[in-house]
């Protein structure tokens, strides 16, 4: 998860933060149970634009976990401040 804060006026005048989640090596059968359970979807966003300024382009799909199963998935995920 990346955080920006540049659309912000506020916080822009105060300071640039932007922090980067690092995880890997996810455990397949607890990525699997995790899917039985809710914790985990899958959002079917595959379809093209037909007008403006994405037209023709894919929006791709999207795997979505719950914030606080990141851990079970991942085991250790680090935080680093850029």
């Amino acid at each position: 998860m990346v955080r920006n804060y540049r659309n912000n006026a506020f916080a822009s005048r105060l300071f640039l933060s932007i922090i980067v989640e690092y995880s890997r090596t996810p455990q397949f059968m607890t990525f699997l149970s995790l899917i039985k359970s809710g914790i985990i979807t899958y959002d079917w966003r595959g379809y093209t634009s037909k007008t403006g300024k994405y037209s023709g382009k894919n929006h791709g799909n999207a795997w979505r976990i719950k914030p606080n199963a990141k851990a079970e998935l991942f085991g250790e995920i680090e935080k680093v401040e850029l």
